[in-house]
C-alpha cells in the first residue's frame, strides 16, 4: 500500500514538473502549433463538389456503373 501510495506521490511531482518546464518552453513554437491547428480545423473544409468528381473520376468511361448522379460516366 505505501509503494502505490509513493508511485502515485512521485506521478503527480512528474506531472507538475514536466507541466512547470512546458509552460517555460518556447511561446513561438507554441503560436506556430496553434496556428497549425487553427488552419486545419477552420480550413480543412472540402468543396462540396469533391465527392461528385471522385465519383466521376473512378466512374468508368463506358457508364458501366449507374450511379443516380453520374448519367453517363465521364464526360
Amino acid at each position: 500500500m505505501q509503494r502505490l501510495f509513493l508511485l502515485c506521490l512521485l506521478a503527480a511531482a512528474l506531472a507538475i514538473t514536466v507541466t512547470a518546464a512546458m509552460d517555460l518552453g518556447d511561446e513561438e513554437a507554441y503560436n506556430r502549433l496553434a496556428n497549425a491547428y487553427r488552419a486545419i480545423l477552420y480550413k480543412s473544409k472540402r468543396s462540396p463538389s469533391m465527392g461528385l468528381s471522385l465519383a466521376e473520376y473512378m466512374a468508368s468511361p463506358k457508364g458501366g456503373e449507374n450511379f443516380h448522379f453520374i448519367p453517363t460516366g465521364r464526360k
